[in-house]
């Protein structure tokens, strides 16, 4: 069955940069050498038809010598001597090949001035004896100009080299970044299995309905940790997530403990951040406040406001029960974290007062966050 639907032609990422380059050293080279060509040619008078023709025809030929050695020629940036002998032998015969046709372009121009038989006579000067000096004159200034533009062509071709070398090393750099932050992710799920684990195991015989219901909760959980985190999700996914854990622990906490747990996402309840970013330190705050002997509520107050998201925790801390550490490889794996995704964007303290371990983080959120460079266009 033939298929009458027409084809329509979608220009490709790679394909629009190509053109972008492409009108980029257009403008170029008509800005510094077929523009003054051109207006110079205008301000001359009494010239024939086939002289006016002369600023076009060497601006084919210079346009043409660019592209020839910044397309044709070898990449005297690959690091070795014999690519930049070829490159310079390239270049000279694309000089000498230009030269030549500017040669012949004059001679051919030359009887068609009027009042004159040699191209001197466009300046206003008196003919002199010998008109190949004057000819001569012509081509050498042309030959510089086009020793310009191969220069130019030179130029773009070094500047694309360190552009794509840049790329390369950025791109490097975020694959790195990447799977350094998926080894702290895949750091992280063991992690908050074996604390939420050892959690239901003591509701198994103490309460086993509500044992039942925190291994629901819990899938509920890894659900999203595994699946439904993918790059960053929006802060009201996260405080939700929190929510669940904290009903899960609070399962297995006494009616006498005290708790004073606030989630509020403020006006930024939508704005995009890192899953799974406040986890270590409400466990943290569990494990360190319900084992301690100290009084003292356990507080967890996350506010959002103006792009920015605070979470402060405090809990009662008793070093003889809770070796002096910072968190240990939750919090350790946090900073890294924060350090790779949130550059400068946040801050986090943790105090070990008398009795008190408190822990605050305060990250800006009004932009997401990094995850991956830009792509580039390399000219």
């Amino acid at each position: 069955m033939v298929n009458n639907s027409k084809c329509r032609f979608v220009p490709t990422k790679r394909m629009s940069g190509k053109i972008l380059t492409f009108c980029i050293h257009l403008v170029c080279i008509s800005l510094l050498f077929v523009v003054p060509e051109v207006l110079a040619s205008l301000s001359r008078r009494n010239v024939s038809a086939t002289f006016s023709f002369a600023p076009y025809f060497k601006s084919i030929i210079w346009v043409s010598a660019f592209y020839i050695s910044y397309c044709l020629t070898t990449d005297p940036t690959s690091g070795r001597r014999s690519d930049v002998v070829k490159f310079i032998i390239q270049d000279l015969l694309i000089l000498i090949g230009a030269t030549l046709a500017m040669y012949f372009f004059w001679e051919y121009m030359r009887p068609a001035f009027k009042g004159s038989s040699h191209p001197g006579a466009i300046a206003g000067i008196h003919a002199p004896k010998r008109h190949y000096g004057l000819s001569a004159s012509f081509i050498m200034r042309d030959a510089v100009v086009t020793i310009l533009t191969l220069g130019l062509a030179l130029s773009l071709k070094i500047a694309r080299k360190l552009r794509a070398m840049e790329k390369s090393r950025r791109e490097s750099l975020a694959r790195e970044r990447e799977a350094e932050l998926q080894h702290l992710k895949a750091q992280l799920n063991p992690h908050f299995l074996f604390n939420t684990l050892n959690s239901i195991y003591v509701l198994t015989d103490i309460d086993p309905v509500k044992a039942k219901d925190a291994i629901h909760r819990l899938s509920k959980m890894l659900r999203y940790m595994l699946y439904e985190n993918q790059g960053s999700v929006i802060l009201g996914d996260e405080i939700r997530f929190l929510e669940s854990y904290v009903e899960l622990m609070r399962l297995r906490l006494s009616p006498s403990f005290i708790t004073d747990i606030r989630f509020n996402a403020g006006d930024c309840e939508n704005n995009p951040i890192a899953p799974v970013l406040f986890i270590n330190i409400l466990e943290n705050a569990f494990k360190h406040g319900t084992r301690s002997s100290a009084t003292g509520p356990l507080l967890i107050h996350l506010t959002a406001a103006g792009g920015t998201v605070t979470l402060r925790t405090a809990n009662p801390y008793d070093p003889a029960l809770s070796p002096a550490e910072n968190g240990g490889i939750g919090l350790a794996n946090l900073r890294r974290r924060l350090e790779l995704q949130y550059p400068g964007r946040h801050s986090l303290d943790v105090e070990m007062a008398a009795g008190s371990y408190n822990v605050t983080l305060t990250i800006d959120i009004s932009t997401p966050p990094v995850m991956s460079p830009n792509p580039d266009i390399s000219l």
